[in-house]
């Protein structure tokens, strides 16, 4: 038995065919794109979070985010969570205090790019330490038996969240003081001294304010009292082998944005320390010395650049008047475009 088929002018197939070509054409629909406000002014450095919603007639490839006028992003975001948002993070600090403006653009999966949207955003992290003023002990020397009221006021360009005051005998663990309060000024305590103290003080009063900027004031108090000679420093009965504690803070990593970076540097010691050291180890650069480290802590400011993408730890090194020694360190990845 013979089979029959069905036989189409020329004409009637092409039109047919031309038909499904058009329908199914090329996308060239753009993408839309909207960004989720960001919290204005920022005035803690550290990691912003920054999302987006994007949609498509076809599907979102990606979304991506930049600062200012940078032709690379700073973050890109391919899949989108529950909320139907694309995140990124940005670290800002104090360095790029100033007006910044956020951009964001969708990208479909035809190559499609969006309108960017935008939002204007002011950084106005603090980095100025509090000033710490001292009253009531006197600053050289104390020479009549008494009880002595330490005083003191600090000030902060935005506002102080605790005063620590200190007062140890150097080369010993004798500590005459150790008050921490969360007013701006006032009394950290009052200390009875007679001629059986007589020696070598450091008095150190430090502030601290909400952004982790410390002020200090370190003050040499020396007890000589008639009645009994200052202690020959050669014959402490207990020597110092306490070492310093060293705590580092860094940067969220990993750092994607290039920038100024602040490295927190946290110090303390039984009786004082006396020097700091340290550097940055870093997998593309090598050995990078930090300098003018500050013996009462503080902070260490790296320009951080695509020339630092990879490992880098950051060593520090304190030391006491007794030579011992405390050590920490951190490490963070550098992933810049």
């Amino acid at each position: 038995m013979k089979r029959k088929f069905l036989v189409l002018p020329l004409a009637v197939l092409t039109a047919a065919l031309s038909a499904c070509t058009q329908e199914n054409g090329p996308d060239t629909t753009s993408p839309t794109v909207t960004l989720n406000a960001v919290t204005s002014p920022v005035t803690t450095s550290g990691a912003v979070t920054v999302s987006a919603k994007a949609s498509d007639d076809v599907g979102i490839k990606q979304v991506d985010f930049y600062l200012d006028d940078a032709a690379t992003p700073f973050a890109t975001d391919t899949s989108a969570d529950a909320g139907q948002n694309y995140t990124a993070t940005l670290n800002l600090s104090a360095a790029q205090n100033g007006t910044h403006t956020i951009r964001v653009v969708a990208v479909d999966t035809s190559g499609n790019t969006s309108t960017q949207a935008t939002q204007n955003i002011t950084v106005n992290i603090d980095n100025v330490p509090p000033v710490v003023t001292v009253t009531g002990l006197p600053t050289t020397t104390v020479t009549s038996a008494g009880t002595y009221t330490i005083g003191y006021s600090a000030t902060d360009n935005v506002g102080v969240t605790s005063v620590r005051g200190v007062l140890t005998r150097q080369g010993t663990t004798t500590t005459l003081l150790d008050q921490t309060t969360t007013t701006t000024s006032g009394t950290l305590g009052s200390v009875s001294v007679d001629a059986s103290l007589n020696g070598t003080y450091t008095l150190t009063v430090t502030a601290t304010d909400a952004a982790g900027n410390v002020g200090t004031s370190i003050q040499t108090v020396v007890i000589d009292i008639p009645g009994t000679p200052l202690p020959n420093p050669g014959t402490t009965p207990t020597p110092d082998t306490e070492a310093p504690r060293v705590t580092i803070t860094v940067p969220q990593s990993p750092i994607t944005t290039a920038g100024n970076y602040d490295i927190l540097i946290s110090l303390s010691d039984n009786v004082r320390v006396t020097s700091v050291t340290g550097y940055v180890q870093s997998d593309a650069l090598g050995r990078i010395d930090l300098t003018n480290l500050d013996p009462a802590g503080g902070k260490a400011t790296i320009p951080v650049s695509r020339a630092f993408n990879g490992n880098n730890t950051i060593y520090i090194t304190a030391r006491d008047a007794a030579g011992n020694e405390g050590k920490a360190q951190a490490s963070v990845q550098v992933n810049i475009p």
